[in-house]
């Protein structure tokens, strides 16, 4: 029933983009039925399929979704631990359940946005999926919903949505949130309150290099300074070899590794990523703010006394790990990121490294910006699909809450979730306890990051509440058991000097977006050449600074600033 697409062709064949796709099935449960609202789209010529040749509909909340299997397109960027969208077990699960056919066009994540980009700028029929899958930048699925290639969805909410409901009645701002300047919905957002994402620019060290040498954990940039020093300086990981140490590192292609947030927080507000941040309603910059410049002041002297590793604007991932596994044993003493990132989760280094509090700067600033959820493009419905009431369903089913399942014994949705049950899952012994010391449920049999084909890592349209992890026993039963530990550091370390000044994802009409897209992009691109060469010392910080305070202004960031200070008033205010 499942076959692979090789090679999809996107936009005009002068491009030569090439986007790889394999077709799968892929269902899920549904929840409601009905007719759609006058929100929806007309139909083009290519969808108007008669309505006496549309396969039935079961009621809300029963399955299958349809009486007869139906097929639908559906382009996603694949997780790379997914060994076949074909076989996996959770796929094929859901497609019993569900009589929905998914034929997966999978886009490698090699520039995987600006396929996505070009295959919407062409609107070509014949490449177009019937559904994405996938996470895109709001105002990319605004401006083409705008344009009619995407289709509005409060209507299929309305009519045939159950679980996107409830969500909306239990996070009552969620749905304004979604909406876009035209008052339309085009895309469905991922939802989670997971703990361990509210605050990810953790910093974790080596407690074994701190105990080798009678360290206490650092506090203050100042301690964190020394202690780095003394790594240096001595045989801080006990082999023999007082020169082979890398006190601090950063590195590209880890979760949240390369941006410097957890030593920047000490000096400056600064969100996770290249982004703006809401001040007493105010836009601010953070790379405009005087604490930015102290921040790289410090990186820099972490820098010059190679404290901090001198590849850090170059190093991968891999050569990261590398570092971790050298052979006479680990060399890092501190790494940036949401997880500790450089292990094989196997190597019983791991367990040496723990979160500690965000460091206090010399000002007294001590803080860790909260990450709060702000609704993404996820899901989006193209015009070509010719079944969209049935797509919609594919996609509210999946916002089913099944915490109240597991609790009363019914583990029906943790074939989805983690697949089969006694590969991916099984249930918690009578007297598991989970993260909170609570009553467990379930246990997971495997280690986040195995390679698998048994569930797809959670990269489906996901509604987790905050209590669904904690549900998990708090004994894994093998190796390193990263949500404990994620979870806890959250709580303990990170969570207790939380600011939040996120700025939550604001609608841009077409013409604001397309305003600021180049210099978004252009001044991305300056801020981070700027900052290797200040903490490298190619640019004086002190004589070259008004010179790039100015240059960022010509660039167009004051026109950045209002185009999101007249949104954000627009929707706040």
């Amino acid at each position: 029933m499942k076959k692979i697409l090789c090679v999809l062709l996107v936009a005009v064949m002068l491009l030569s983009v090439v986007v790889g796709c394999t077709p799968s099935k892929t269902k899920t449960e549904d929840t409601a039925a009905s007719t759609t609202t006058d929100s929806t789209p007309a139909k083009t010529e290519t969808t108007d399929t008669k309505e006496s040749e549309k396969p039935k509909m079961s009621a809300p909340g029963d399955l299958p979704i349809v009486d007869e299997v139906v097929q639908l397109n559906v382009l996603t960027v694949p997780s790379s631990y997914v060994e076949n969208y074909d076989t996996n077990y959770a796929n094929k699960w859901l497609e019993e359940k569900t009589n929905v056919d998914v034929i997966w066009t999978l886009v490698s994540p090699t520039d995987s946005s600006t396929k996505i980009n070009l295959l919407l700028a062409a609107n070509n029929e014949n490449e177009m999926p019937d559904v994405f899958y996938t996470g895109v930048g709001r105002a990319t699925a605004e401006t083409y919903g705008a344009q009619g290639v995407l289709v509005p969805l409060e209507g299929y909410i309305k009519d045939y949505g159950v679980n996107m409901q409830l969500l909306f009645e239990r996070q009552p701002a969620l749905e304004n949130q979604m909406k876009a300047f035209d008052g339309h919905i085009y895309f469905l957002s991922r939802y989670y309150e997971t703990v361990h994402v509210r605050a990810t620019q953790k910093l974790w060290m080596d407690m074994s290099w701190l105990k080798n040498l009678g360290l206490d954990v650092p506090v203050t940039t100042d301690d964190f300074y020394n202690v780095l020093k003394a790594f240096k300086e001595q045989d801080a990981n006990g082999n023999g070899d007082p020169n082979d140490e890398i006190p601090f590192i950063a590195y590209s292609g880890g979760y949240n590794a390369a941006n410097f947030g957890c030593i920047l927080n000490a000096f400056t507000y600064y969100p996770n990523g290249f982004a703006e941040y809401v001040e007493d309603g105010k836009i601010m910059e953070p790379y405009m703010q005087e604490g930015f410049r102290d921040g790289l002041k410090y990186l820099k002297l972490l820098y010059d006394e190679q404290l901090l590793d001198n590849e850090c604007f170059s190093m991968t991932a891999e050569q990261a790990k590398a570092l971790a596994a050298a052979e006479k044993g680990n060399r890092v003493g501190a790494v940036q990121g949401g997880t500790v990132g450089i292990f094989n989760m196997a190597d019983p280094n791991i367990f040496n490294f723990e979160v500690i509090d965000p460091l206090t700067g010399p000002g007294g600033l001590k803080q860790t910006p909260l990450e709060i959820f702000n609704p993404n493009p996820f899901f989006m419905i193209t015009s070509y699909c010719e079944i969209p009431e049935i797509a919609y369903r594919w996609a509210d089913a999946q916002f089913y809450d099944s915490a109240d399942d597991i609790k009363n014994g019914d583990f029906t949705w943790l074939n989805y979730w983690y697949g089969e049950e006694g590969v991916g899952w099984e249930p918690a012994a009578a007297d598991g306890k989970s993260f909170t010391g609570e009553k467990a449920y379930y246990k997971w049999l495997f280690n986040w990051g195995e390679t698998t084909n048994t569930h797809i890592y959670e990269t489906f349209l996901i509604n987790m509440p905050e209590s669904w992890k904690t549900l998990m026993t708090a004994d894994m039963g093998s190796g390193y058991n990263q949500e404990k530990i994620l979870y806890e550091s959250t709580i303990n370390h990170m969570l207790p000097y939380a600011v939040n000044k996120t700025m939550p994802t604001l609608s841009l009409t077409e013409e604001e977006a397309t305003s600021i897209a180049d210099i978004k992009t252009t001044l991305e691109t300056y801020i981070n050449e700027c900052i290797a060469k200040f903490v490298r010392g190619e640019m004086d910080l002190d004589k070259d600074w008004d010179s790039f305070q100015t240059e960022v202004k010509n660039i167009g960031v004051e026109q950045v600033i209002s185009t999101y200070q007249t949104a954000y008033d627009r929707t706040f205010k």
